[in-house]
């Protein structure tokens, strides 16, 4: 009896990323699951990206590599999105160009695992730069009920998300069923939260989550990825996914995003003026998340730190050049 091979579908948006794109290749062609057809998406990247990812895909002439451009620059959620009506497999993941696959029997296991309990989405475990992985098995371990090695079955959603950190982020969240996201979108609007917004619905309305805790994703650091970058139209706005995780009457995931979000863009590098102009643009909101909640009061208390640090700071700055002042005066 011949044994049920899993086809995967891997979506990669390559824009400008001509020194990472041949790492993610090839990390996907050093898999011992050979069933997998990989689609990178060129959109309009202004650098050698192209080039780049174009010869190292002529040379694997075995595996299913292919690569479509787009006429225009359409953004990493909409070119995802043109991904999903592309590819055919049972499962999708979404890459980023500067992730890979950091275990090369990653495919094999969970071709297993799929197999045997036909998950609607399997979370996965990434490493952050070498620095920390996330989600952290340690922090979500009380959510989880273990059926398989190293696979859990998600048994409280809020207690994962909240205790995982929000472990939405980065497009190599998930390992996904085709037919769950086939009438899903990426909201292309939402420049830093689109993957957060994606994800999270899927998560909510899911009815069998898994976790597979070994470190599979690795998230290369790019000083030019835009994820990095915050403009005030992201101070001045709230993401949607705060306002669809209310409209899911899920309020305890929305105040502990809130306050994820806050934490975000409150910094200790920012003039206290800045810090304060963006609490006061969100008034409302913040009263409206003063809940007695573990999670929440951490998060809080790191808001409030922010800000004593920050005045602290700028008091002494002032009071030196005060001083230096002074005593040049006498």
């Amino acid at each position: 009896m011949t044994k049920r091979s899993i086809r995967f579908s891997i979506i990669i948006p390559l824009y400008n990323k001509e020194q990472f794109i041949d790492k993610v290749l090839s990390s996907i062609e050093a898999q011992t699951h050979k069933n997998f057809e990989v689609l990178v998406i060129n959109d309009s990247s202004t650098d050698s990206s192209f080039l780049v990812a174009q010869e190292k895909i002529n040379a694997m002439k075995n595996l299913c590599f292919r690569m479509i451009s787009n006429s225009k620059n359409l953004g990493v959620g909409d070119t995802r999105n043109r991904g999903i009506k592309e590819v055919s497999g049972d499962y999708v993941i979404f890459l980023d160009a500067d992730d890979e696959f950091s275990e090369i029997t990653f495919l094999e296991k969970i071709n297993q695992y799929i197999i045997e309990f036909s998950p609607e989405i399997i979370f996965l475990k990434r490493d952050y730069y070498g620095h920390h992985d996330k989600p952290e098995y340690q922090k979500v371990k009380n959510s989880l009920s273990l059926i398989g090695e190293n696979f859990f079955r998600v048994k409280n959603k809020n207690s994962f998300a909240i205790n995982g950190d929000f472990p939405f982020g980065g497009s190599g969240s998930v390992c996904v069923r085709k037919e769950v996201i086939v009438n899903k979108t990426f909201d292309n609007k939402e420049k830093l939260f689109e993957d957060w917004l994606f994800f999270i619905d899927l998560f909510i309305h899911s009815e069998s989550v898994f976790y597979y805790n070994i470190s599979t994703i690795k998230i290369n650091y790019d000083d030019n990825s835009l994820s990095r970058t915050r403009t005030i139209e992201d101070v001045n706005r709230i993401p949607k996914i705060y306002y669809f995780l209310k409209d899911n009457n899920n309020f305890t995931l929305s105040n502990v995003f809130f306050w994820t979000w806050l934490n975000f863009f409150v910094s200790c590098d920012q003039s206290v003026k800045t810090n304060f102009k963006i609490l006061a643009i969100h008034r409302n909101e913040l009263l409206k998340n003063l809940k007695i909640r573990k999670r929440s009061i951490k998060l809080m208390f790191i808001v409030v730190a922010k800000l004593g640090k920050n005045i602290l700071f700028r008091s002494i700055y002032f009071f030196s050049k005060k001083i230096s002042s002074f005593t040049q005066k006498l």
